[in-house]
């Protein structure tokens, strides 16, 4: 059997009449994963339990035990001054980054509480009501523009909404403005991704909301960027990588050293669950990736 792709190299240790040991190290395979996103089921697992990478939608209710601190960097108008302690610091930094630049940044609107969002919910509902729709429908076109409460971003600390002195207004105008220009294309080094963009409406089942940023990390927002994909359609992707690998019992083992009896009965190294190794009786696995003896 021709040596395992993953071998580095085979020192021969010692020779004898009746007796070769060798022993032959291995390194984990650093070729890109063959998914959209180029990530491990380990990374992909790693992202979704990141707490920054919450889904927050129609469908998906923030999970009751979610906690976090909050910290004020609202405006003097903003109706809901604070965000996640995290968030806010970035978006600080993000509005000092801005201001050297000659940009001015707002932040109008952070967290709310479920009994406010349940408020803004009720109005939007009644205006629908007020234009003829029956219950269900008017519910349903007011969850269009504000979700219900317990399903906003806003509850869980890590939405924005953002403004400037150039429009004021929380609509499709806001993207006219130098400081949505300044955004797209600095607000991903402060960790913050546009949560509903453009074309997207169909998967978030959210309007195009052009002043709506959401706090993610530097790191996913990244990633998330480097996508093109709206955050819904990004998680989905994650869940995917991650079903799969569990799926088909994928798991990176990395063998640092093993010794057999001969340089032809290298060991076939799968990576997979159970470390499904092929070759003659001779092999004796010392270490694992954790360095532990087996």
């Amino acid at each position: 059997m021709p040596p395992s792709p993953a071998l580095r190299r085979v020192r021969h240790l010692h020779a004898g009449p009746e007796h070769r040991r060798f022993c032959c190290e291995l390194c984990e395979n650093t070729a890109a994963p063959a998914n959209a996103l180029g990530l491990t089921a380990d990374e992909a697992r790693a992202m979704l339990a990141d707490p920054l990478m919450v889904l927050v939608n129609h469908t998906c209710k923030m999970p009751d035990d979610y906690t976090f601190d909050t910290k004020e960097c609202g405006s003097a108008t903003a109706v809901n001054k604070t965000l996640q302690t995290a968030a806010c610091d970035a978006f600080l930094s993000m509005q000092k980054a801005a201001a050297a630049d000659g940009v001015t940044v707002w932040m109008q609107s952070g967290y709310r509480s479920v009994k406010y969002q349940t408020s803004l919910y009720e109005r939007k509902t009644k205006y629908y009501l007020d234009k003829g729709y029956d219950n269900a429908a008017a519910r349903e076109k007011a969850a269009a523009v504000v979700n219900p409460p317990g399903y906003s971003e806003h509850n869980c600390g890590l939405a924005a909404d953002l403004n400037s002195p150039e429009h004021t207004g929380l609509d499709e105008g806001f993207e006219k403005t130098a400081a949505f220009r300044w955004l797209c294309e600095h607000a991903g080094d402060y960790g913050f991704i546009l949560r509903y963009p453009k074309d997207a409406e169909d998967k978030t089942e959210i309007i195009y909301e052009p002043w709506h940023w959401r706090y993610v990390g530097v790191e996913n927002a990244a990633k998330i960027n480097a996508s093109g994909l709206c955050f819904e359609d990004y998680i989905e992707t994650l869940q995917s990588i991650a079903a799969e690998a569990e799926s088909t019992g994928e798991e990176k083992v990395k063998i640092l050293r093993f010794v057999c009896n001969s340089a032809v009965d290298m060991v076939d190294y799968l990576g997979v669950s159970g470390r499904q190794f092929s070759g003659r009786p001779g092999l004796r696995i010392l270490t694992t990736k954790e360095g532990n003896l087996l």
